[in-house]
C-alpha cells in the first residue's frame, strides 16, 4: 500500500489507510506500507524519526517502509509539488525490492503515489488498485492551487491515465463514481463505493459522556481536523464577530495551509471567543472532541465537494456530537439529514451560521436527540466492516488478473 499519509500524522488520509491496514494484518494477511518520513501538514520531521532513505518498523502488525523525499510545508506551489513527487522514486524502489505481493494498492491523493503503485504493478506484473479518496484535478481547480489550464489538463490526464489502468477503482460515494465513469475514467462495473468511516471503539467514552451543555456557562462549537483551503473558515470570523457578546466559542483544532492567515485574522479582529488549538497526536484526538458541543464541519462552495463526506463527520457520530454542515448540497448534506444528526446550511454564509449556533445551543433536546441518532448510525459506518468490504474489492481484482492471465496462455 503505497502511501504518502501515515501516523503518526492525524489526517483523515492516514487513519483511513492505518486503520485498515491494521484490520487486515490482525486477520493474518502480510500487509506493507510505503510511505514517508512523518511530517504533514507542517512539514517538521516527527521528533521520533529522520528523513534517512529507509527506515522500517511494524506498527500493530502493520510492516511499514519509509523512504526519503524532500519535505516541505503544505503550501506553496511549487516546493509542495517537489515534496510530493519526491515520494515517487523512493516508493517505488522500495516497492520492487519487496517480495512479490499480490496486489499493490495507492490512495489519491496525491497522484504521485498512485503513479508508483502503478508502475510497480506494472513491474511486478501484480493488479493495481487505485483509491480515490477526492478528485485531484477537481479539487485543485476549486480551491484555485493551480490556475493554469495546461497543469490542470495535464493532472487530470494523469487522473484518468490511473483510472484507466487500474484493475478496480475504489471511491467514497456514488456522485464520485459517477463522475468518474460520465469521465469515461472507467466502466461502472470496475469502480466501487466504499464509504468513509472512523473506528467507534476509539470514541466510545466521549459518546457516553457527551451532554448539549459540557462547560458551565460556555457553548462550545469545534471545527477539528485540517485547516486546509477547501474548507472555507473565513466564514468563522465573520460569525464571531456577531456573537462576539454571547457565551458561544469556536474553537478550530488543527493545522494546515489556512490556519496562519486565520489566526493573525482574529488578532487583528480582536475576536477573543476564537481559539486555536492542536494538532494533537492520535491517541489524543478524542481529548479535542471530548470538548465540544457542536461539531462544525465546513467545505467551500463549489460542486467538487458536493461528492465528498468529510471523515470529520463520521468522527463526530461516533463521539455523538452533532453536526453543523456548510457545505454544497450533496452527499454530506444527504448523509447528515438521512440520520438526523445534525443541521445544515449554505457554505460561507455567515448569517447563517450565526443563526444556526445560537438556535442549536438555545435547545439542548434537538441536540440530545441528534446526539443518540449519530451513535445509533455510526455503527454502519464502523471500520471492520469497510475493511472487510475492500478485501472483497481486492480479491475481485486478483482474480480478475488471474482470468485474464489464464486467457492470455490459452
Amino acid at each position: 500500500f503505497l502511501t504518502e499519509y501515515f501516523p503518526p500524522e492525524t489526517n483523515a488520509a492516514a487513519s483511513r489507510v492505518f486503520e485498515r491496514a491494521r484490520l487486515w494484518a490482525g486477520q493474518g494477511h502480510d500487509v506493507t506500507v510505503i510511505t514517508t518520513v512523518p511530517n504533514f501538514p507542517e512539514g517538521r520531521i516527527h521528533p521520533d524519526y529522520r528523513n534517512r532513505w529507509r527506515q522500517e518498523e511494524v506498527r500493530d502488525n502493520v510492516h511499514v517502509v519509509r523512504v526519503k523525499s524532500f519535505v516541505h510545508p503544505n503550501r506553496g506551489r511549487i516546493r509542495r509539488t517537489l515534496d510530493q513527487a519526491s515520494f515517487m522514486p523512493g516508493a517505488l524502489l522500495a516497492a520492487l525490492r519487496l517480495a512479490r505481493p499480490d496486489v499493490v494498492v495507492a490512495t489519491s491523493p496525491t497522484l504521485f503515489a498512485a503513479a508508483s503503485a502503478c508502475l510497480t504493478g506494472l513491474a511486478r506484473r501484480i493488479p493495481f488498485v487505485l483509491e480515490v479518496g477526492d478528485l485531484g484535478s477537481a479539487s485543485i481547480h476549486a480551491v484555485g492551487a493551480v490556475r493554469a489550464r495546461r497543469l490542470l489538463g495535464a493532472v487530470e490526464r494523469l487522473e484518468a491515465f490511473l483510472c484507466r489502468r487500474a484493475a478496480r477503482v475504489i471511491v467514497q460515494t456514488s456522485r464520485m463514481k459517477q463522475a468518474v465513469v460520465d469521465a469515461g475514467w472507467a466502466e461502472e462495473e470496475k469502480v466501487a463505493v466504499i464509504t468513509n468511516g472512523v473506528d467507534v471503539d476509539r470514541f466510545r467514552d466521549v459518546a457516553e459522556a457527551y451532554t448539549p451543555h459540557r462547560r458551565t456557562g460556555r457553548f462550545v462549537v469545534g471545527y477539528i481536523g485540517t485547516i486546509g483551503l477547501a474548507h472555507g473558515l473565513d466564514v468563522v470570523l465573520e460569525a464571531a464577530a456577531h456573537l462576539s457578546d454571547s457565551t458561544i466559542e469556536f474553537h478550530l483544532v488543527g493545522t494546515g495551509a489556512a490556519r496562519a492567515g486565520l489566526e493573525t485574522a482574529a488578532r487583528n479582529r480582536g475576536l477573543t471567543n476564537v481559539h486555536f488549538g492542536g494538532p494533537y497526536p492520535r491517541h489524543r484526538i478524542t481529548e479535542a472532541w471530548a470538548s465540544v458541543n457542536l461539531a462544525l464541519v465546513s467545505l467551500k462552495d463549489h460542486p467538487t465537494f458536493s461528492t465528498v463526506v468529510p471523515s470529520k463527520i463520521f468522527e463526530a457520530m461516533a463521539c455523538g456530537v452533532p453536526v453543523l454542515l456548510a457545505a454544497p448540497e450533496g452527499e454530506a448534506a444527504a448523509l447528515v439529514r438521512r440520520h438526523d444528526i445534525g443541521t445544515v446550511i449554505p457554505p460561507g454564509d455567515a448569517p447563517a451560521l450565526v443563526d444556526a449556533v445560537k438556535r442549536l445551543a438555545a435547545d439542548p433536546d434537538r441536540l440530545h436527540r441528534q446526539s443518540e441518532n449519530a451513535r445509533r448510525a455510526v455503527v454502519q459506518y464502523d471500520r471492520p466492516a469497510q475493511a472487510a468490504e475492500y478485501l472483497g474489492v481486492l480479491r475481485a481484482a486478483l482474480h480478475a488478473s488471474d482470468a485474464s492471465r489464464a486467457r492470455a496462455a490459452r
